[in-house]
């Protein structure tokens, strides 16, 4: 008998600060995972195949209409991982123009690893409605 194992991490509202982790501040249903606002990570229980799905809304910061330019990475026991990863550039029109960013990957994780989403480089970015969710697959 397979016993679900899912959880998932939202946010409200944050800067995309190069090198610092999305910030989380709710957790949301879970089984079989532990989730931590405190360092915004979601840690599995038990191996198997995952599906991870990030996704978040993304605005510029600057008054002045600059490049706004942010990457979101997936982060395992604190490794980025380079081939798991959004990058967003525009040169916008009007201030506030939010754009929605959203990655899904299945991975194989083994019991106890870590998942966080970090900001690999960033600049003139606000992000908001952060989600991180985790299920088991197999």
């Amino acid at each position: 008998m397979f016993t679900p194992v899912y959880g998932s991490l939202y946010g409200t509202f944050g800067v995309a600060v190069t090198d610092e982790n999305v910030d989380f501040d709710t957790v949301g249903p879970s089984s079989g995972v532990t989730l931590n606002t405190v360092d915004d990570s979601i840690t599995v229980n038990s191996s198997g195949v995952y599906t991870v799905t990030f996704s978040t809304e993304v605005f510029s910061t600057d008054v002045n209409l600059q490049v706004c330019t942010v990457i979101f990475r997936l982060s395992i026991n604190g490794t980025p991982n380079v081939f798991k990863e959004i990058h967003f550039q525009t040169n916008l029109s009007t201030f506030i123009d939010f754009n929605t960013l959203s990655r899904t990957d299945q991975i194989m994780l083994n019991q106890g690893d870590v998942i966080r989403v970090s900001v690999i480089f960033a600049n003139n970015t606000t992000y908001i409605n952060p989600a991180l969710v985790v299920t088991k697959v197999a």
